[in-house]
């Protein structure tokens, strides 16, 4: 093309051509072509401003913007431009003077208020951030950055209530947005509601939405849909046997939002459980009656409930009278050769129908027309032997030979845990940026860290629920290792499904990692350390394939907030409970009887049986306190840079040690931790550097 023959405009919207494509060369020769003719060519003294902001020439692209704006004063890009450019090097005040001026220019310009209010959040004036994030969305009613941002603000100045509408507002204008539903999560998960704020029909209409999608843990935000669907329906029914004439329990049973939850959700909480158990016994009995009218008028609940109990691995408590029914239903449909799917379904409340070889044969190629019916087949014969096949192509990594390292093995080649349906959707995220916020507000430097081929270890990945997030650093390639087989096949079923291509799985103890013939960036070991026989002699191995200057993010228990646990454990071992599903059941019904039930019934780990082994029977466990913590980091060489803790805990301790700006003293948060014994109720979870030699 010769661009000899061609006009201004011509040429200027070739250079933006090439800008966009990523021909920033092409695009500053043309630019300037256009600025020998017309020097004061204010768009083109605009692009040159954008093209060396992109190229973090930060002193050269506020020259080529003041110029811009001084060629013409009216040039609303201009102001927007150098108000983002200032923005993005910290002169937030300076910034704010920039947007207002093109707001004046253009007062529709719904990005300019979004960005204002962006940068008074910066500058802690958050009524002025939430009036100009209104004013975007009032110009831009579909302006999705805008309701995102507001979701945020509000959920951080603790307007939950208010938070929950703009995440929804911002998901339904793009329904992909993964950070929306990360959020919306977490906010879900860790924020305290006050229920009278909250449109019931609105926050239902979002439920649903959210258990129609894959994109979230819905176990995680089962507390919140508590409070919102079931508190009314448990004093309504509480105390009655017979429950299934009732017209409250007759909605209850064909709410499409109550059989997703059943599906995708564990049921933590003891009265909703208790409610679920009298009516999966009164459709036994209503079965074994066979009296199917009012069976076939409920399908979707009974199917929906076959799913919850296969999820919690039956850990529900079962009457002799339930036994015996079960074991006559079970003979009977052994026996017809006619499939009968709802007895099918209601005998897959009470048993895996895997247990049964006459079952599995009727099943394992029956194609069903119902979706529900399906999705038990699915879940309870095909997904096994997906398994089964997939722990053929998973490696191991020499023998385990340690006792309690074999102990641990055995407990979950029995119970992998943990067993889950979704995770919240992941996206690709540069490690640096997940650790400064993991970390706030400590920050570090990255000294001889490569970016472009970062090596990932999980120690202990388990059932893949861990790895899901680790997979998401941005040009990683990811190992797990576990000494469990079946944990990891159920781990690659799940990555695999996920299309996830970053990951390769070994069987292996910590103890024989020294064999493996490569090093990491990053080391993940949450959860771990603390079953080994001797944690210390584990984490020296991790300790040894960590580069110079290498995180590790790490996971142990702390004495402190287990001690509300003992209790309980004590308990367990007075009454001679084992780690048997017959054991597990008789165990947790004894608790919920007990004056122990508060210290266990809260945990989520309470209410399926691979948790509950976890928990309570495990096989070895040791705890610690900060003052070890302290010394183990000190004989290893490895800095501590923070606790992955909420926003909330972290502003507690930062009022109570204002001179710990970084939140690093592991002194300080041992005494926040006397005075708030649950900060920890999971577990101590910290990153840490290895310090060059």
């Amino acid at each position: 093309m010769n661009e000899a023959n061609l006009s201004v405009d011509d040429i200027f919207n070739l250079a933006t051509q090439y800008h966009k494509n990523g021909g920033y060369e092409n695009a500053e020769v043309l630019y300037k072509k256009i600025l020998e003719v017309l020097p004061k060519h204010h768009q083109s003294l605009c692009h040159l401003g954008l093209l060396a902001k992109q190229q973090r020439k930060y002193r050269v692209a506020v020259q080529y913007f003041y110029k811009a704006i001084e060629a013409d004063k009216s040039y609303m890009e201009g102001y927007h431009n150098l108000g983002e450019l200032l923005k993005e090097i910290g002169q937030y005040q300076k910034s704010v003077d920039f947007y207002l001026k093109a707001i004046q220019i253009n007062p529709k310009s719904a990005v300019t208020y979004n960005s204002l209010a962006v940068v008074f959040k910066k500058l802690g004036q958050y009524q002025k951030s939430i009036e100009s994030y209104l004013a975007a969305i009032d110009i831009d009613p579909n302006h999705e950055q805008a309701h995102y941002n507001l979701g945020i603000l509000l959920s951080e100045v603790n307007r939950p209530e208010k938070a929950l509408d703009y995440y929804y507002k911002a998901i339904k204008i793009n329904p992909d947005n993964v950070h929306s539903y990360q959020n919306l999560n977490v906010l879900m998960r860790e924020s305290l509601f006050n229920m009278k704020e909250i449109d019931q029909v609105k926050i239902e209409e979002l439920l649903l939405f959210l258990f129609k999608g894959n994109n979230i843990d819905h176990t995680s935000v089962f507390p919140f849909v508590k409070s919102v669907l079931f508190s009314e329906i448990i004093k309504i029914i509480w105390g009655k046997n017979v429950l299934l004439e009732n017209n409250t329990i007759q909605d209850f049973l064909n709410n499409e939002l109550i059989h997703l939850i059943l599906q995708k959700s564990l049921i933590c909480d003891l009265a909703v459980e208790s409610l679920l158990m009298i009516i999966r016994k009164e459709f036994l009995l209503e079965a074994s009656n066979k009296k199917w009218d009012l069976v076939e008028k409920n399908s979707n609940f009974i199917f929906s409930l076959a799913e919850q109990c296969f999820l919690n691995e039956y850990v529900y408590y079962q009457t002799e009278q339930e036994i015996n029914l079960v074991n006559k239903l079970r003979a009977r449909l052994e026996n017809n050769s006619n499939i009968n799917e709802l007895g099918l379904a209601i005998l897959g409340c009470y048993i895996p129908l895997s247990s049964s070889e006459i079952i599995t044969d009727q099943l394992l190629n029956y194609q069903s027309k119902n979706s529900l019916f399906k999705e038990i087949i699915t879940t309870q014969f095909h997904e096994p032997l997906e398994e089964n096949r997939l722990k053929k192509l998973i490696k191991p990594l020499g023998k385990i030979t340690n006792t309690i390292s074999k102990r641990v093995k055995v407990q979950y080649e029995v119970n992998p845990y943990p067993r889950w349906k979704h995770s919240s959707k992941g996206v690709s995220i540069n490690f640096w940026d997940l650790l400064s916020k993991e970390i706030e507000p400590n920050k570090t430097t990255i000294e001889n860290f490569s970016s472009t081929n970062i090596q990932v270890l999980v120690a202990g990945c388990g059932t893949g629920k861990h790895i899901v997030r680790a997979k998401d650093y941005r040009n990683s390639e990811v190992t797990g290792i576990d000494l469990s087989l079946n944990s990891l096949a159920y781990a690659k079923r799940k990555t695999d499904k996920l299309g996830y291509k970053n990951i390769q799985y070994v069987q292996a103890d910590i103890l024989n990692l020294d064999k493996l013939d490569k090093t990491f960036d990053v080391i993940e070991c949450a959860g771990v350390l603390h079953h080994m026989e001797t944690p210390t002699e584990g984490l020296e191995i991790l300790v040894n394939l960590l580069r110079p200057n290498g995180f590790m993010k790490i996971g142990l228990y702390s004495e402190i907030a287990r001690k509300n646990l003992l209790g309980v454990r004590n308990f367990a071992k007075q009454e001679r409970f084992s780690s048997t599903v017959e054991s597990i059941r008789m165990f947790r019904k004894s608790i919920s009887d007990s004056n122990l039930k508060n210290r266990i019934s809260n945990s989520s780990d309470f209410y399926s049986v691979s948790s509950v082994r976890d928990l309570i029977f495990h096989e070895q466990e040791h705890h610690f306190t900060l003052s070890q913590i302290m010394e183990i980091l000190n004989k290893f060489g490895l800095e501590f840079l923070g606790f992955t803790l909420s926003k909330k805990i972290k502003m507690m301790y930062s009022e109570s040690f204002l001179e710990d700006h970084k939140q690093v003293s592991l002194k300080n948060w041992h005494q926040f931790e006397k005075e708030n014994p649950t900060t920890f109720a999971g577990m101590y979870t910290f990153w840490l550097r290895k310090k060059a030699k």
